[in-house]
C-alpha cells in the first residue's frame, strides 16, 4: 500500500512540476530530458491551436517566427525535406517558452534554479564514472558522458553534455545562479553561507576542468560582476589586482599555449561562415545544412563558433536580423533593470549574472547549437521576459534617444511596483501577471526607437 502512495506522490510531483523535472533530466538523462521538454513545447502549441488562443506577439516570439520562416525558405530553396526537423525543433522551443511564461510563478523560478544548480553538480560528478560506462556506446549516449567528435582519452571534463564546451556553458549557468543566491543576503561571508561558497568552488573547479578558455574567462568576469554588485569598491580593488596579474593568469589558463593557433582557426571559420551567408543570403543553410555548406571550404565544422555569425549563416539575413533585434531589445531591458528602483529588483541578481554568459561565451562559440543547452536556457529567457514586462523601458529609451537623436525632453513618470504585506500571497501566485495595454504600447514604441537609432548609426558610419 505504501508503495502505491509513493508512486502516486511521484506522479503528482511530475504533474505539478513538469518543467523542473525536464530541466533536471537534461542533466541526468539528456536524451529523455530533451524529448520531455520538446513534448511539453509541442503540446502547448497544439493546445493553443485547438483553443484558438491569441498568439502573443513580442520581440522574442518575433525572433522565433523569423527562424521558422527562414527554415521553411531554406527547405524549399534546397529542396530538402529533412530541414523540417529544424522546424519541429523551433516549434518545441517556442512552445516551451510560451508555456513557461504563461505558467510563471516565483516557486517555478526557484525550482528551476535548484534544478540547474543540482544538475551542474551532477555533471561534474558524472566525470568520475568508470571509463567503461562513460565511453560506452549505449550508456554514454544515455548519460551524456560520451564525447562526440573528441578523443575519449582527453582529460577535459565532458560532464553529461557530450562536449566540454557545452558542459562549461551549463556549469557557468549553475555558477551564476549560486552567486545570485549569495547576493540576496546582506552578509555573504558568513558560516551560514558556507554551503553556497562550497558550491561556488565546486562548480568553478568543474569549469576549469572543461579547459574551455572562453568559459574560464567568462567565469572570472561573472565573479567580478558579482563583487561589484555586492560592494563596488571590493569589485574595483579585485579587478585592479586581476589586471596586474593578467600576464601570469594567461600562463596558467588550461591550453594557453594553443591560444594563437585557436584564434587563427576561429578567424578562418568566421570568414568562411560569412562566405556561406553570402551564398545563402535570405534563408541561410539551417543548422543541418551548415556543415555540408562548409565542406566547400575545407574540413567540415558543426557551426560558426560565433553566435551572431551562426544565426546569419544558418538562418540567413531574416534570422540574423531577428537575433540582432532581440539582442538590442534585451540589452535595453538589461540596462533599464539596473536603473530601476530597488522594489523592482526581485530576482534581478539572477538575471544580471546569468544573461551575460550567453554573450560572452557566444563570441568564440555557439552554445545554443546544442538542443540540450538551448532547452536549459529557454525557461530562463521566459522568466526574464515575464519579469521585465512592467519595466519603464520607454523612460530609459527616450533618455538614450535624447543623447543620440537629439529628441526634446520628455518627462515620463511611471508607477513603482511595491509589495505590501497583504499582497504577498497574490504576488506569489502570479507576481508578474501585468497585462496592460500601456506596457504593450511602451514595448512597441521602444522597439521602434531602437530600430531608428540603429538605422541612424549605420547611416553615420
Amino acid at each position: 500500500m505504501m508503495s502505491i502512495f509513493k508512486i502516486r506522490s511521484y506522479l503528482l510531483f511530475i504533474e505539478d512540476w513538469p518543467v523542473e523535472v525536464g530541466v533536471l533530466l537534461i542533466f541526468l538523462l539528456p536524451p529523455i530530458g530533451m524529448l520531455w521538454l520538446f513534448i511539453l513545447g509541442w503540446c502547448h502549441i497544439q493546445r493553443m491551436i485547438n483553443s484558438s488562443f491569441k498568439f502573443p506577439f513580442t520581440v522574442t516570439t518575433f525572433f522565433f517566427l523569423c527562424l521558422m520562416v527562414s527554415t521553411i525558405g531554406a527547405a524549399l530553396a534546397a529542396k530538402k525535406l529533412e530541414y523540417v526537423l529544424v522546424l519541429a525543433m523551433l516549434l518545441g522551443y517556442l512552445g516551451l517558452y510560451l508555456r513557461t511564461k504563461e505558467n510563471f510563478r516565483i516557486s517555478l523560478f526557484k525550482g528551476y534554479q535548484r534544478m540547474v544548480i543540482a544538475g551542474g553538480c551532477y555533471s561534474i560528478l558524472s566525470s568520475f564514472l568508470p571509463e567503461s560506462i562513460r565511453a560506452h556506446p549505449i550508456w554514454g549516449m544515455l548519460l551524456g558522458t560520451k564525447w562526440f567528435g573528441g578523443n575519449t582519452l582527453d582529460p577535459r571534463l565532458v560532464g553529461s553534455e557530450y562536449n566540454p564546451n557545452f558542459a562549461s556553458f551549463l556549469l557557468l549557468l549553475s555558477f551564476s545562479l549560486v552567486l545570485s543566491k549569495l547576493l540576496r543576503q546582506k552578509k555573504i561571508f558568513s558560516t551560514f553561507k558556507m554551503p553556497d561558497w562550497l558550491l561556488v568552488l565546486f562548480l568553478g573547479y568543474g569549469i576549469v576542468a572543461t579547459q574551455s578558455r572562453a568559459c574560464i574567462a567568462t567565469m572570472i568576469v561573472i565573479f567580478l560582476l558579482f563583487l561589484f554588485r555586492y560592494r563596488s569598491k571590493l569589485g574595483l580593488w579585485v579587478s585592479g589586482v586581476m589586471v596586474l596579474l593578467l600576464p601570469y593568469l594567461l600562463n596558467i589558463i588550461p591550453r594557453s599555449n594553443l591560444i594563437d593557433s585557436s584564434t587563427s582557426v576561429r578567424e578562418q571559420i568566421w570568414l568562411n561562415s560569412i562566405r556561406i551567408w553570402e551564398q545563402h543570403p535570405f534563408f541561410g543553410t539551417t543548422p543541418l545544412g551548415f556543415q555540408e555548406a562548409y565542406s566547400a571550404f575545407g574540413a567540415p565544422v558543426p557551426h560558426a563558433h560565433n553566435i551572431l555569425l551562426a544565426f546569419f549563416s544558418e538562418y540567413g539575413t531574416l534570422g540574423g536580423l531577428g537575433f540582432v533585434i532581440l539582442l538590442l531589445w534585451t540589452g535595453v531591458k538589461y540596462l533599464t533593470l539596473v536603473k530601476c528602483f530597488s522594489t523592482q529588483k526581485i530576482m534581478m541578481e539572477s538575471f544580471i549574472l546569468s544573461l551575460p554568459i550567453l554573450l560572452f561565451t557566444g563570441f568564440f562559440d555557439h552554445p545554443m547549437s546544442s538542443p540540450q543547452t538551448a532547452l536549459a536556457v529557454i525557461p530562463l529567457l521566459s522568466f526574464w521576459d515575464k519579469y521585465t514586462e512592467s519595466l519603464p523601458i520607454l523612460d530609459y529609451v527616450v533618455e538614450i534617444s535624447r543623447k543620440y537623436l537629439f529628441f526634446p525632453a520628455y518627462p515620463f513618470k511611471y508607477r513603482v511596483l511595491t509589495i505590501s504585506g497583504k499582497k504577498i500571497k497574490k504576488i506569489e501566485q502570479n507576481l508578474l501577471s501585468i497585462k496592460s495595454r500601456d506596457y504593450k504600447f511602451i514595448n512597441y514604441l521602444s522597439l521602434l526607437l531602437i530600430i531608428i537609432e540603429l538605422i541612424t548609426i549605420v547611416r553615420i558610419i
